[in-house]
């Protein structure tokens, strides 16, 4: 039993039960008496004792009568209460009776329901897979419209009929009863919109893609204003899921509709349980005042009238209440059902996003390893001292923007405002000339001056997150240049309380006050046409902000239109004194044995430029390499030969990386084979899947891009004298 019930029947219960009993047993009214039979029955269940409850209505509906006076009330009295008493029970059954009682037992006398109370009985009866009755209803609604010839039932009766059709899956007929409806004057406002999205969703089912996309550009167009509330468009999804569904895009039509009901699911479970506690209230509150009436005895039948009309307006206002909101689809029990599905579901689109984030991850990561490892053998070869500049240049950029992609992929950390800093000495003239140099070709493109001022710099190493501060002045110059037609763009880099200031001036477009007020909000430009001329997502200065914010400092901006813009960065970086660059030499890598012998290598990787790179560097290293394209010829090498080393690349074809090692682990424990030492290569490095490799049985991670001091590293520790045992992750 719902934990909302009574779980048995109270003093005050019991004797209102007797005073009952006792009016059954005196009055010779077989009216008086079944209304005694509804409140003893509705009392009886509600305190937890169905079966006698039962019984009461059972006896009630006995002594009901057809063609007396009373006999339209008594059976309204009797189908209320017994409608309302299980609900907790059977929800199709309760909310039948209470449909019943309206449709045709309410009392002339009785105040009217309205159109749309009908509707939402219309709406009952589908849920309740009804359709006779829900058709019963449409038919009602007709006959209302009829007889009052206005324009607002006739448009609510078409609308109800349409909705009806919509939940039978008749899209045909969901045309026809909308035909003659004036879209435009349907009340209330909402209702339009839902006429719209069913039209739009029929005709998509129908093939008139036409007449779908039009309707939807309507829908849209009102959304835009800003005069609908929002829940009018909660189905406006599912009929853009239905118009690419027709346009033979299933796999994002799929996608539409699936975040459209997980969203509707958690809400409509949430306001089902307010809606419930609200019923439950109103319960409490009406049993409540029959506990009351139990020291009346005298006045007995008098207040039983008064307390059913009472009783009886609670509970159609309740109900309305659960109709209006369209929320009466679940018990108290089904909630509990519900609010355990969508975890379960919250847990799965986590888990969806996590795999997400590791397939962007693994798919950037790629093309990012050939270019860089391609760069960096380059550096080690014979270049001259002019393209060796360049090739530097193009490292730095191309490593800034790995780490800026292991950050970016973090999303979890960004959304819950973790994002961790990796704060180390840095030599801030040489991060400004390193910035400048990323933009000079671009800035010599458009003949336009860019000029490095570091003479008020008085420290030039700081301690401080040198990748974000880089990415921070990188973001600010771009903009600067990108904005700029003639002039120049001036880096001005001085001393300042407590750290560091980094100010950009340029002699470009600048900005209005308007212009200023927005600019560094997420997806905002300065000006409406600046996304079409010169590109950009506008996210560039709201990371920056959001980047300096969480290094404990500023972004200030000043702006003149047509005269020019100055970015003002504050951070408080702390001084600290030069440390060598023991990675900026670029020399032939050492030879890597084992004793007098080079390292036997065993390389599993199915991407041939993955191959490429791995090979020159293994090969750099003087390493005796055997490269295989696939997890299954991974494991036969590994089990047929001696390796000093097996590198295991994860997402391989025929098995994959995790499917291999599983195989190789099995077979050293059946036969007592010594471990082999197995590193996994690959681009998916966010710290948990990271940790998930080790736990698998993985002697540590090689992080894709591959770097050659990472390598280097890497094959020192299986070749030196550190125990292998202490390796865990390639840095």
């Amino acid at each position: 039993m719902n934990d909302m019930m009574y779980k048995s029947l109270s003093g005050e219960d019991k004797d209102q039960i007797v005073l009952l009993n006792e009016v059954i047993a005196k009055s010779p009214d077989w009216f008086v008496r079944s209304l005694a039979y509804d409140q003893i029955g509705i009392l009886k269940i509600y305190g937890g004792e169905e079966s006698d409850g039962l019984v009461a209505f059972h006896e009630s509906q006995l002594l009901l009568r057809s063609n007396e006076q009373d006999s339209d009330y008594a059976y309204f009295m009797y189908e209320n209460f017994y409608g309302s008493s299980i609900l907790y029970y059977n929800y199709s059954s309760g909310i039948e009776a209470i449909a019943r009682s309206i449709l045709k037992y309410r009392p002339k006398d009785f105040p009217a329901f309205d159109h749309e109370a009908i509707g939402n009985i219309v709406t009952a009866a589908f849920l309740r897979g009804d359709e006779k009755l829900a058709r019963e209803g449409v038919s009602a609604l007709k006959k209302i419209a009829e007889i009052m010839r206005r324009p607002e039932i006739s448009n609510s009766a078409a609308i109800y009929c349409a909705r009806a059709e919509y939940l039978f899956g008749t899209p045909a007929a969901v045309l026809r009863c909308l035909e003659r409806a004036n879209i435009d004057a349907i009340e209330p406002p909402q209702y339009r919109i839902n006429a719209l999205l069913m039209m739009s969703e029929s005709k998509a089912k129908l093939g008139d893609l036409a007449g779908a996309k039009r309707l939807l550009g309507k829908v849209h167009k009102l959304q835009a204003t800003g005069a609908f509330p929002k829940y009018a468009f909660d189905e406006l999804p599912q009929a853009e899921a239905a118009l690419l569904m027709a346009r033979g895009k299933g796999r994002l039509a799929l996608d539409v509709a699936t975040r459209h009901w997980r969203s509707m699911e958690w809400r409509r479970t949430v306001e089902s349980q307010a809606a419930t506690q609200q019923f439950t209230k109103s319960l409490e509150f009406d049993v409540g005042k029959l506990k009351e009436s139990a020291n009346r005895q005298k006045e007995l039948i008098k207040l039983q009238w008064i307390l059913a009309v009472i009783i009886l307006f609670a509970l159609i206002g309740a109900i309305w209440f659960m109709m209006r909101e369209r929320n009466f689809n679940k018990t108290l029990a089904e909630v509990n059902v519900a609010l355990g599905e969508a975890k379960q579901r919250a847990e799965t689109a986590s888990l969806i996003k996590s795999q997400f984030l590791a397939n962007v991850s693994h798919e950037v990561r790629t093309p990012l390893n050939g270019m860089l490892g391609m760069v960096q053998l380059m550096q080690i070869g014979p270049v001259g001292r002019a393209h060796k500049a360049e090739l530097n240049v193009l490292m730095d950029s191309g490593a800034s923007l790995l780490k800026i992609l292991n950050d970016l992929l973090d999303m979890s950390k960004i959304e819950a405002g973790k994002l961790e800093l990796d704060p180390a000495p840095f030599d801030v003239e040489a991060l400004a000339n390193a910035s400048i140099s990323n933009f000079a070709g671009l800035a010599l493109n458009k003949n336009i001056n860019l000029e490095l001022d570091v003479s008020a710099l008085e420290h030039a190493w700081h301690i401080g997150d040198s990748v974000r501060v880089k990415q921070i002045l990188g973001n600010i110059l771009s903009n600067a240049i990108k904005f700029t037609q003639r002039g120049g763009v001036k880096l001005k880099i001085s001393q300042c309380a407590g750290g560091l200031q980094f100010s950009v001036t340029d002699s470009g477009l600048g900005m209005s006050s308007e212009a200023l007020s927005r600019i560094f909000e997420k997806f905002e430009q300065a000006e409406t046409s600046t996304s079409r001329r010169f590109g950009g997502t506008g996210l560039g200065l709201s990371i920056c902000r959001d980047l300096a914010t969480v290094m404990g400092g500023s972004i200030v901006v000043e702006s003149e239109l047509n005269v020019g813009t100055t970015f003002v960065v504050t951070l408080p970086l702390e001084q600290t004194s030069p440390v060598r660059d023991i990675e900026s030499h670029h020399g032939a890598p050492d030879i890597q044995t084992v004793g007098d012998r080079p390292l036997r290598i065993l390389a599993a990787e199915d991407h041939p430029v993955n191959q490429l790179v791995l090979q020159r560097f293994l090969d750099s290293f003087g390493c005796h390499v055997t490269m295989v394209e696939d997890g299954q010829s991974a494991v036969e090498k590994a089990l047929s030969e001696d390796w000093d080393l097996i590198l295991m690349d994860l997402q391989m074809p025929i098995l994959d990386g995790e499917g291999a090692l599983r195989r190789i682990r099995a077979d050293e424990a059946t036969n007592g084979d010594k471990p082999r030492t197995i590193i996994a290569a690959s681009a998916s490095v966010m710290q948990a899947e990271v940790e998930r490799y080790l736990e698998l049985g993985f002697d540590g991670v090689l992080p894709k891009p591959i770097q050659l001091s990472a390598l280097s590293k890497l094959l020192e520790d299986f070749s030196g004298p550190r125990p292998a045992s202490e390796f865990r992750v390639a840095s």
